[in-house]
């Protein structure tokens, strides 16, 4: 089944706690107190599921969804900016033959030669994803970049973006933008 989530459905579904933040904490359990007969022994806890198919097992697929803001390392620059962050959300689903079906929005945020802030906007169609051994997702398409400079935005742009725990990897074009680090919202990626 394949299902697209808007960019405001992508905010609501965090706002309302359905998808969990980068980095949550799982609860803990409280101390044991002493008791009079032995403790029963703790269950062990299920390992946490990995995103990719074991050996043998048939394919998956996924949701991804994700908001928030990303902070570039010094030096990052792209369309003639240095780059300070971005704003980004994404609503997609990873089939499991590796066809993809979404959205993904970003806004670099920058600074051109002269010091005046400008935005990059770049507006994605997902059609290609896949599941990554360390728990991320790579997805690919074709996006629109508006420059922000009052030019006309450049279509049928191909970009790649790689999401998880580490942050945010983009590549626009022949352009590899540095990694990410998330400074606010998450990610989350639910195997179906």
């Amino acid at each position: 089944m394949k299902r697209t989530l808007s960019f405001l459905g992508v905010t609501a579904l965090l706002l309302l706690g359905i998808a969990a933040p980068a980095g949550a904490q799982l609860p803990t359990l409280p101390a044991p107190t002493p008791a009079l007969t032995p403790p029963l022994p703790t269950p062990a806890l299920p390992p946490i599921p990995t995103l990719l198919p074991t050996p043998g097992a048939p394919p998956t697929s996924a949701s991804v969804t994700g908001t928030g803001a990303g902070v570039f390392p010094a030096g990052a620059q792209y369309g003639g900016l240095t780059l300070s962050g971005s704003r980004f959300g994404n609503g997609l689903v990873i089939n499991a033959d590796g066809t993809a079906s979404g959205d993904f929005q970003t806004n670099l945020l920058g600074t051109t030669l002269l010091g005046v802030r400008r935005e990059i906007t770049v507006e994605g169609l997902v059609q290609t994803g896949a599941l990554n051994q360390d728990g991320s997702v790579t997805f690919e398409g074709s996006s629109s970049v508006d420059l922000g400079a009052g030019s006309l935005p450049l279509g049928g742009v191909p970009f790649r973006v790689t999401m998880g725990a580490l942050g945010i990897e983009l590549v626009l074009g022949t352009t590899n933008l540095p990694t990410q680090t998330l400074s606010v919202g998450g990610v989350s990626i639910i195997r179906d």
